[in-house]
């Protein structure tokens, strides 16, 4: 990310950007374009979750269908223009210094089809606005964890979230895309048809090889759901890396319905973890149905016995049967609010000791001010080489965690 550049602050906009708000006006006058001296520019240009991203484009393009989106393309393509995408404006070039954003915040609708299980979604829909319309349905497909991010924007650099070690990454269960490409051409890409090979590409190539205007995934049956949060007490740094330890050497062992998130809050005394069982024949589906801890044999191993899991001297547990979509989604949302943020992931093969020495001593020691280390496992599904929509593997079976800071 780049620096911050306050409205007031901010320096006079190149005489090349400023004429690329009138080129693109007159070349496409049914679309909604926004330039610096336009009404609803700046209050646009700052609607960013992290605001560290937040710049001065030359235009922000608005289509609203596909065939608006293939003709903005055409232009770009055609004046040699820098062209960004901004869907969910998470990400770092959403709103790029001097460029043409292409924003598809207009473009939400989303649609399940029960018959064939898919839901499939507008480019700029997030995945709150995809919860929404899965729930009258009963379905959920793999997304993440915050309701505010786009759903391509996430899916097609992977996308992991509480199922991903049921049915594996969001990447893994594209069905289709709406691909508008460098030249404009609108395409359709199925597993099936001659351009499978473009959707096998931006099932985690992001959107290096077009813009995605539309995107088909599996959905799943899903309802309600047992977990939340559990704040397990380690004080010292002993007991923190006792309790990732044993964190990472339980998981990759219980069952794929069964997802443990573990943070590392910099400066704080606790590890964090967020906790779900997502069988839908273990967790009571019936409308005003109660639950405890012991309707999931794996969390109850974990959670339930003795003051402190995995470790700890105590754990706090905020347990309960929760409605997937409108309860577990949105559980880490005021965690996860917009603001500055700097933020790196990779994944490691193996969490070794010495790695989780490192991090612990990261967040304990050499960062105790702010921010936090978060530790996804990749096992379950995420590793099978069966559950790849498309083919070959893209992720090694090996893999086993991401580290997130």
């Amino acid at each position: 990310s780049g620096p911050r550049i306050p409205i007031k602050d901010a320096a006079p906009l190149p005489l090349t950007s400023l004429k690329m708000d009138s080129t693109l006006k007159t070349a496409l006058p049914k679309i909604n374009i926004l330039g610096p001296d336009d009404a609803g520019y700046d209050e646009e240009r700052m609607r960013c979750w992290n605001k560290d991203v937040i710049h001065r484009p030359a235009a922000i393009v608005q289509p609203t269908t596909t065939e608006e989106v293939s003709q903005a393309v055409k232009v770009a393509s055609s004046k040699k223009l820098d062209l960004v995408i901004a869907c969910g404006r998470h990400g770092h070039d959403c709103m790029k210094e001097g460029a043409m954003v292409l924003d598809l915040g207009k473009m939400t609708e989303v649609t399940v089809d029960k018959k064939s299980m898919t839901v499939t979604v507008g480019g700029g829909a997030r995945l709150g606005d995809m919860d929404k319309v899965c729930q009258q349905h009963g379905v959920a497909c793999v997304t993440g964890t915050n309701p505010d991010t786009g759903v391509v924007g996430l899916s097609t650099h992977g996308g992991a979230g509480y199922l991903s070690r049921q049915y594996g990454l969001a990447a893994d269960n594209f069905v289709a895309a709406e691909v508008v490409t460098a030249s404009g051409a609108i395409v359709h890409a199925t597993p099936a048809n001659e351009h499978k090979d473009l959707l096998w590409a931006v099932a985690g190539g992001g959107s290096n090889f077009g813009v995605i205007t539309a995107l088909t995934m599996k959905a799943h049956p899903m309802d309600h759901v047992y977990g939340g949060l559990v704040i397990n007490v380690a004080p010292t740094v002993a007991m923190a890396t006792r309790v990732v330890r044993t964190w990472r050497d339980w998981m990759p062992t219980q069952p794929r319905t069964v997802s443990v998130m573990c943070v590392l809050p910099c400066g704080a005394p606790v590890v964090p973890m967020a906790v779900v069982e997502s069988d839908q024949a273990l967790v009571p589906q019936a409308a005003g149905a109660k639950a405890s801890l012991s309707c999931s044999p794996a969390l109850q191993q974990a959670f339930g016995s003795g003051c402190g899991a995995f470790g700890a001297c105590v754990s706090v547990k905020m347990l309960g049967r929760k409605q997937y979509h409108t309860e577990l989604q949105p559980q880490l949302e005021a965690m996860q609010a917009e603001g500055h943020h700097y933020m790196s992931s990779v994944n490691v093969p193996h969490l070794t000791d010495t790695m989780v020495d490192a991090l612990v001593a990261a967040a304990r020691i050499d960062h105790p001010g702010g921010g936090e280390i978060i530790l996804f496992s990749l096992t379950g599904a995420v590793a099978d080489a069966k559950v790849r929509a498309l083919p070959p593997p893209r992720h090694a079976r090996c893999r086993a965690v991401r580290v997130a800071v």
